[in-house]
């Protein structure tokens, strides 16, 4: 394992055109080294970044938004093809796990996913795993929420749930969440898929975990992600 996660740390090395390994600013850091800005004036509408097939709207009768949190345009940066562009308009589709960019007609396009190591929403961070990585993760772009002594990682993910209306016989579909926690501990990224995979993970710090969330009324039932970064909070003091 030890093997594996070093070639990824050393990919992503590569392909970011900097260190993703431990540093001051964390685990995952991501070093934003751009290219000269002549680079990106010369190519301006031509940059490869744009070079993806548009955007199809999901049906209007499926409840609630493909994206993540709302359907508006974010501004952010990725690393696409070993090179960094900033200063885009974004949007991540949670149900097909893609990156949408707004190109210079205003157009939606689908970023090629392959080519994608790591991008920003505002100042929200998003890295590309996979089993290769680790046997644990599927393949995805992972929210990066904790970089501390204990970080905690997010594949946020939806689909479409269809329920029958019985009664005006009809099909209701209606886009839900269904999202991974981990937690990378040990030079493992471990899933946290209940409230006894956490404190297993915790380990001697469990009491006092235990504790201060249910002083703080959160459960891990209805709440997991709150639980979590509470007890990554409390386990890096």
């Amino acid at each position: 394992m030890r093997i594996k996660l070093s070639a990824f740390f050393l990919t992503l090395l590569i392909t970011s055109g900097s260190s993703f390994a431990q540093s001051k600013s964390g685990l995952f850091a991501l070093d934003s080294t751009y290219l000269p800005a002549a680079y990106y004036e010369n190519l301006k509408t031509d940059l490869p970044i744009y070079n993806g097939r548009l955007f199809e709207s999901y049906p209007p009768t499926v409840i609630g938004t493909p994206f993540l949190d709302d359907a508006k345009w974010h501004n952010g940066a990725v690393c696409f093809d070993s090179i960094w562009y900033k200063n885009l308009s974004l949007r991540y589709d949670a149900n097909d796990g893609s990156l949408l960019i707004e190109d210079k007609q205003l157009m939606p396009v689908i970023m090629p996913r392959q080519k994608l190591s790591a991008f920003y929403l505002e100042h929200r961070k998003f890295v590309k795993l996979d089993p290769s990585v680790d046997k644990t993760l599927t393949d995805g772009f992972y929210e990066v929420l904790n970089e501390t002594k204990l970080p905690v990682l997010i594949l946020r993910k939806k689909y479409i749930r269809e329920t029958i209306d019985q009664q005006q016989s009809k099909i209701d579909r209606e886009f839900v969440w269904i999202s991974k926690f981990y937690i990378y501990k040990d030079k493992r990224f471990q899933p946290v898929q209940s409230q006894k995979d956490l404190y297993t993970i915790l380990g001697m710090r469990r009491s006092v975990v235990a504790k201060a969330l249910r002083k703080a009324h959160i459960k891990f039932k209805t709440n997991a992600e709150d639980a979590i970064l509470t007890a990554a909070q409390l386990y890096n003091q």
